[in-house]
């Protein structure tokens, strides 16, 4: 801490030095004039959106100097990224599960055990990020309840061309190539990204790396064509492949593991203007995912296991906005999805298919200059699951050009996954595995006959409670309900500060969560799944931000986030639960501060941030803090809660910075900087931060022709 503190004060004495004579910049909340898609499928300026949302632009983010999506969204208040199955974010406490994960409003599939993988996203090609935070069924669909996060990739506006290399600790390259092409009435864009590492190890005393040798390529273009002034095509695609290579023990003897991850899809789209006031547009969305793993014996090359998972997604989708009288907006939407998964399973396969037809409608007033009401509802007619229907509204109201404030209320209805219910996956490159709740006994009882589950010194092996008690249920898990709320602000006291915050609380029945059930002797756990009865997250988010000039700015983020379970809850406040000691085993009764609520989600979070742009010589910097407090990381002593000092990880603060110049009229930038500056890593005897590799250097050179 006081390496960060004497950080903080050492750049915040040079930037003021620099910049004394420097003359302030007005500018007030109304002056947000940036459009936004994703809040209401329809564009809208910023200043007046009824429901929370961050807007990233790509300035900003290539400032941050990092290359792939967790990196950007981990800066943002109120997102957290939790490692399980990958890297996911969790927004308002809700996980990966609940977050719609878009590329140009066109959802990405893949996930696994719900999780989707955001390192599979490189920053290459990316114009913008929306992110809504709060309910957004009503639009979306079931995977929207938590939230909407739609990446907005770059358009062709003129011709011209650029080349990215970045170099970095543990021999990690990363390059990326873009060529924008405009001519008459066609337009190009094309990205192609490279990135390659040779992965980390923070447990030298156990067999094999946390994070393998893995490398991937990404190929991302849109295409557009104006045929009229009215009619517009485009098509968008992206290819993405990843190969992974990963040594471990089994029986003593040594495995190698190689996996291959490969996803794509294609989405033409033809838009037609009738009038100003009527416009329609028809896409087609096409994406398949898949994963192969092949492991063999690495001294005599014979067979050891193969598995596969493959997902292909298919969506036709019409939309039409009509604006009547000016100040009403009626948008209608009318669809069809299918989708297929074919996975592994012991010796068999299983193939999984089903058919959705949905529709939604919403109708959005402006009242008039200061304030506007959003109604909205969303219609699933699933062949698999039940009829979901999910409601929505929202309202905004501007009492000055300085304070502004926004409410929404919106259900949600959710249903098992295939991948919950039945997914049997191991990670090549690092080393978790996941087992569908109908799948837990045999795949727990394989890793046990293959040595692969550590064991405690009386040579019983680590399974945690949770699995006894999936294992006695019989591997069923319930759908699940929601409804949540949140009241927003927006707000500048003073010339040059900027505050917004966000109060939410979100309600949900049989909560699908995803668990620990045993710990693997690489280090890795093994997860899977289970209902939580009643359960409740709820706090707030608040971001400040000061334009010290043009050239220089401070923010700050900060989140309180409250996530329990009601029946817990309910049964310590009567007495009717109990803890226990691990090392005398004596039972005692539990009081509420004894409870800390749902695994892997910290109490208090923040960020603080220091941008300095073309400050000296044309030199910009920043100096990133990235504050995760305290939070459950498995049920240690078999309470079945999080109630032990020993479940819980420490507080830590990652310090990212990036210094950055350009040079030859400015056509190559020249950059520098840290991830983890300080080189924060955390273990104890048993369990790893294995998100954190320590730090990371890295220079990088961009060059636009």
């Amino acid at each position: 801490m006081k390496k960060i503190i004497g950080t903080l004060f050492f750049v915040f004495a040079f930037i003021n030095t620099i910049s004394a004579q420097q003359t302030q910049k007005k500018d007030t909340i109304n002056g947000l004039e940036e459009v936004v898609v994703t809040a209401t499928k329809n564009k809208r300026q910023l200043s007046s959106i009824s429901v929370p949302v961050t807007l990233l632009k790509a300035k900003d983010i290539e400032a941050l100097g990092v290359t792939n999506l967790k990196d950007v969204l981990q800066e943002v208040t109120g997102l957290d990224i939790v490692y399980d199955h990958g890297a996911g974010v969790q927004l308002q406490g809700l996980n990966s599960d609940y977050i719609l994960i878009l590329v140009d409003g066109n959802p990405l599939v893949g996930r696994v055990s719900g999780t989707f993988d955001l390192s599979r996203l490189n920053l290459g090609d990316i114009e913008q990020i929306e992110i809504v935070k709060g309910p957004s069924s009503s639009l979306y669909g079931s995977e929207a309840l938590g939230g909407v996060i739609n990446i907005i990739t770059k358009k062709a506006n003129r011709t011209s061309a650029s080349i990215i290399g970045r170099y970095a600790t543990n021999n990690t390259i990363t390059g990326n190539a873009e060529l924008d092409f405009v001519k008459d009435k066609f337009k190009l864009n094309v990205g192609l990204n490279h990135y390659q590492t040779d992965g980390y190890d923070l447990s030298p005393e156990t067999f094999g790396k946390t994070v393998s040798p893995f490398n991937n390529q990404t190929f991302l273009t849109n295409i557009g064509y104006d045929f009229t002034k009215k009619l517009k095509f485009t098509v968008g695609g992206r290819y993405f492949q990843e190969k992974q290579d990963y040594d471990y023990l089994s029986n003593e003897l040594v495995i190698n593991s190689e996996g291959k991850v490969k996803d794509f899809f294609v989405v033409p789209k033809f838009e037609y203007k009738h009038s100003d006031k009527l416009q329609t547009s028809l896409r087609w969305y096409y994406t398949r995912y898949k994963t192969d793993s092949e492991s063999i014996y690495k001294e005599t090359n014979e067979n050891y296991d193969s598995s596969f998972f493959k997902e292909s997604f298919q969506q036709l989708e019409s939309q039409t906005t009509y604006q009547f009288h000016k100040a009403h907006t009626l948008t209608v939407g009318l669809g069809y999805i299918r989708e297929t998964v074919n996975t592994s399973r012991l010796d068999a396969d299983i193939t999984f298919k089903a058919n959705n037809v949905f529709a939604y409608a919403q109708y959005l007033w402006d009242i008039n200059k200061k304030a506007n009401v959003t109604v909205g509802a969303r219609i699933d007619n699933h062949d698999a699951f039940t009829t979901q229907f999910n409601p929505k509204f929202s309202g905004f109201y501007r009492f000055t050009d300085n304070f502004s404030v926004n409410a929404s209320i919106g259900t949600g209805f959710k249903r098992p996954t295939f991948q919950q219910l039945y997914l049997n996956f191991s990670n090549a490159s690092v080393g978790y595995t996941v087992f569908g709740t109908t799948y837990v006994v045999e795949g727990i009882e394989k890793l046990l006959q293959e040595e692969q589950i550590k064991r405690n010194e009386d040579g019983s092996p680590i399974l945690y409670d949770d699995y006894y008690k999936i294992k006695n249920d019989d591997g069923k898990i319930d759908p699940e309900t929601s409804i949540g709320i949140n009241f927003g602000f927006n707000y500048s006291p003073i010339k040059n500060v900027f505050i917004k915050g966000n109060l939410f609380r979100n309600d949900l029945d049989n909560l699908i969560e995803s668990t620990a059930i045993a710990l693997k002797t690489n280090n890795q756990f093994v997860y899977s799944y289970k209902n939580i009865s009643r359960v409740y997250t709820q706090g707030i988010t608040l971001d400040v931000s000061y334009h010290l000039n043009e050239k220089i700015k401070f923010s700050i983020g900060y989140q309180y986030l409250d996530a329990k379970d009601k029946d817990v809850v309910e049964e310590i406040k009567d007495g009717k639960r109990y803890g226990r000691d691990p090392k005398t085993g004596e039972s005692y009764k539990l009081k509420l501060s004894d409870y800390g609520g749902l695994f892997n989600r910290s109490k208090h979070s923040g960020n603080f941030k220091i941008t300095a742009n073309n400050i000296w010589k044309k030199i910009s910097a920043n100096l990133r803090i990235i504050y995760k407090g305290p939070y459950g990381f498995a049920d240690v002593n078999g309470s079945g809660i999080l109630d032990a000092d020993e479940e819980y990880t420490k507080g830590f603060s990652l310090v990212n910075t990036n210094i950055s110049r350009p040079f030859w009229k400015d056509k190559l930038i020249w950059s520098i900087g840290a991830e983890n500056l300080f080189d924060y890593t955390y273990k104890t005897e048993e369990y790893t931060i294995t998100s954190n590799p320590g730090r990371i250097l890295y220079t990088s050179l961009k060059l636009n022709l």
